[in-house]
């Protein structure tokens, strides 16, 4: 979870940079239950929607296998060891090594 003050921190981390009324007006949104904290799943609503309960299994047993440590957090590593780009995406080249995928994955 994070406090208004934590999330507007991460945004600027991540160079997203908001003026006060359009904070504000994501905020309450991600702060729907006004408890002064969104979560992560408040924010991935948000964003994405509701998932539907066939996919949110999937990403949770994806998760339960790459959170050996069920410590919440999982390494960047342990993440590319677990994702292969060449089976899911299309960078629209004929042939490009899983370094590449990876790399046009990420940017």
């Amino acid at each position: 979870s994070w406090r208004a003050d934590e999330f507007q921190a991460l945004l600027r981390t991540f160079h997203l940079s908001l003026s006060q009324e359009d904070f504000k007006f994501l905020w309450t949104t991600l702060d729907s239950e006004n408890t002064g904290l969104a979560d992560k799943g408040e924010f991935l609503r948000s964003i994405i929607g509701e998932v539907p309960e066939v996919r949110m299994g999937l990403i949770q047993r994806a998760w339960l296998r790459m959170d050996a440590s069920r410590c919440g957090e999982v390494p960047f590593e342990t993440v590319t060891t677990f994702y292969n780009p060449t089976l899911s995406f299309d960078s629209g080249e004929e042939s490009c090594t899983r370094e590449e995928l990876m790399e046009e994955f990420l940017s």
